[in-house]
């Protein structure tokens, strides 16, 4: 999986980054290592929860796909990409992987 998931605006400062889980209501803190995910083939698909850390304020786009690490395509999961679209206020968005 890409750590593609950044993304700053002079005009609207944000901070996207992959979570672990749910986090608490309130302020996310900015990551202070890679998010790493472990999941087994049998899993069938994988959702990787994408956190708008910081700046809440107006719309942010980011693309985002996969790429090979530890794992390969076709083989270990299939190509995904796409962009999420975080509206004003809006926190929290999923990645879905078929492994």
């Amino acid at each position: 999986m890409s750590s593609c998931c950044e993304n700053w605006s002079p005009s609207l400062p944000g901070l996207l980054q992959f979570q672990p889980s749910l986090p608490a209501e309130g302020i996310i803190r900015p990551a202070t290592e890679p998010a790493h995910v472990t999941v087994n083939e049998d899993d069938g698909e994988v959702r990787l929860l994408v956190a708008r850390a910081q700046g809440l304020l107006g719309r942010v786009m980011v693309g985002y796909r996969t790429s090979p690490f530890t794992a390969a395509s076709p083989e270990d999961y299939e190509d995904s990409d796409g962009m999420l679209d975080f509206l004003p206020g809006e926190r929290f968005k999923y990645i879905s992987v078929t492994v």
